[in-house]
């Protein structure tokens, strides 16, 4: 009888795993489950990824193998997509007939009212400390 090791993950390979797990996802919900059965990640992007600390590599053949991939994604898969890009349409047509984002439509024009004035420098500036320190 044969016993296997179990080798627990370090918190850097668990957050590679989980990271792996999203993409898959991602891939399968606009692109189908077959699409996201193909994607593996290049194999020095996981070596990278665990040597330095969560940095992704920006290596050539990388960049390639990743950039072949979403470009058979956006080939070979378009119905899938197209079909997800409706599916999103009719999501937030549903959310835009909805009760609660009805009543929030003035909060939202606020909120951008105040960010756009924040953005091109006409907000007021207010003091946010509580007391005023004399210089030392």
């Amino acid at each position: 009888m044969r016993f296997r090791t179990l080798r627990i993950m370090t918190p850097i390979e668990q957050f590679w795993a989980d990271l792996m797990e999203s993409r898959r996802y991602m891939i399968t919900e606009v692109y189908g489950a077959e699409c996201a059965s193909r994607y593996q990640p290049h194999h020095i992007e996981k070596e990278y990824f665990l040597k330095h600390n969560g940095t992704f590599s920006a290596h050539p053949s990388v960049t390639e193998h990743t950039k072949a991939f979403w470009v058979m994604c956006e080939t070979h898969y378009t119905t899938q997509r197209e079909a997800y890009r409706r599916k999103l349409r009719s999501n937030w047509h549903r959310v835009q007939q909805s009760d609660e984002y009805k009543m929030r439509q003035r909060e939202r024009e606020q909120l951008k009212d105040y960010i756009s004035q924040a953005i091109n420098g006409n907000g007021k500036e207010t003091d946010t400390r509580t007391t005023k320190e004399k210089g030392r």
